[in-house]
């Protein structure tokens, strides 16, 4: 316990720490000065952008890190059009530059390991932002900025090299207070798959070391990733169970499933606890409904 103290305490003095907080200061003062808050869509280039800045200022650039970023901005924003103005011939150059995007970042930045990195890692982040995506029409969206500090924390936890989680969690604890109520930042589509860069890049970067926290941090995902798909019906489940299940279904991936060194057992694990959690939406759907009809 003593240990597990010193560490938190130590986490407070990093220079990657107080770099991720500078960074993710300077982000959510520059949207609020600029009026991005109040249902302004920056929260997820805010994220990317201050999390990226600080890892470039501290470990150096990676130009092909950063294209492939700016190739998965690029395709976010021409699906996001393509979808408002119902103009679906847009719809295939978008999906092409979000795979192209995905996949230079993965084989451009650096990430070592196992080959089975390099070919998830992709589809890791479609998957994952996608579902980012549909946070910014979801009635829990002012909890999106708090789940995804319990995200940042749960990979901070898991990764056995934690120096670029720790920009992501000071970045992320900084920024969850930009998508409550108070302010209400929104997730745009292009924000949500850097978003979903910045996780998968630092989860395989960090867990190099052990694949099964690669995983596991990628599990730390949770209801981010799981929630969107239960559609408009999202609405009935009350805030305190999103986030009580977010933060368990984190914990056992990152400190269960991500401590173990087989990556594809670890996947079974993560798997098998989101499935869960799933499940147990899907039966406390129906009572929550059942309970609204009654009042």
């Amino acid at each position: 316990m003593s240990s597990a103290i010193e560490t938190l305490l130590e986490l407070f003095v990093t220079t990657e720490f107080i770099g991720g907080l500078i960074t993710g200061a300077a982000a959510l003062l520059f949207c609020l000065v600029v009026g991005i808050g109040r249902t302004g869509p920056g929260w997820g280039l805010a994220v990317a952008a201050a999390t990226f800045t600080a890892v470039y200022a501290t470990f150096g650039r990676r130009l092909g890190l950063t294209a492939g970023l700016l190739i998965l901005l690029a395709g976010g924003w021409l699906l996001e059009r393509s979808l408002r103005e119902g103009a679906r011939n847009d719809l295939p150059l978008a999906w092409a530059l979000i795979v192209g995007g995905a996949v230079l970042s993965t084989i451009r930045g650096g990430l070592g390991g196992s080959p089975w990195v390099q070919l998830a890692t992709p589809g890791f982040i479609v998957a994952f932002g996608y579902s980012l995506a549909a946070w910014r029409h979801m009635s829990h969206h002012h909890l999106l900025g708090p789940l995804f500090a319990i995200t940042a924390f749960g990979i901070w936890v898991t990764v056995p090299e934690t120096s670029t989680a720790r920009i992501l969690l000071a970045v992320a604890l900084v920024l969850a207070v930009a998508t409550t109520r108070r302010v209400d930042m929104r997730i745009s589509t292009a924000g949500a798959f850097v978003v979903a860069a910045s996780v998968a890049w630092i989860g395989a970067d960090g867990g190099a070391a052990r694949p099964g926290a690669i995983v596991g941090a990628w599990g730390a995902a949770g209801l981010l990733l799981i929630l969107p798909w239960f559609g408009r019906t999202e609405s009935s489940i009350p805030g305190w169970l999103v986030v009580g299940l977010h933060t368990s279904v984190v914990l056992v991936s990152t400190r269960v499933f991500g401590l173990w060194e087989s990556a594809s057992i670890a996947a079974v694990g993560v798997v098998a606890a989101f499935l869960a959690a799933g499940a147990l939406l899907f039966v406390l759907l129906p009572v929550r409904a059942e309970t609204s009809d009654a009042r």
